[in-house]
């Protein structure tokens, strides 16, 4: 939850590995990749207005949807 008690990020857990592929060409698809934000296990994305940012984390297995528009989380 953020600072105003809204949820403004939440994690998909894929069951394998095995369909990462999959799921990278259905975000490819979708959405714009945002290249210069990529690491070794993470690919990041954007909708069009970069109001959300979607990142398929292949070490943990998860997309990551975060909406822009919110407040984030801020760790204590």
């Amino acid at each position: 939850f953020n600072p105003d008690n809204q949820v403004s990020e939440f994690w998909v857990y894929l069951k394998s590995s095995a369909v990462i592929n999959t799921v990278y060409k259905d975000l490819c698809d979708k959405y714009q990749e945002a290249s210069d934000e990529n690491s070794s296990t993470c690919r990041v994305f954007y909708n069009q207005d970069k109001s959300l940012r979607i990142t398929l984390d292949s070490q943990n297995q998860a997309v990551i949807y975060n909406n822009q528009k919110m407040k984030q989380h801020v760790l204590s």
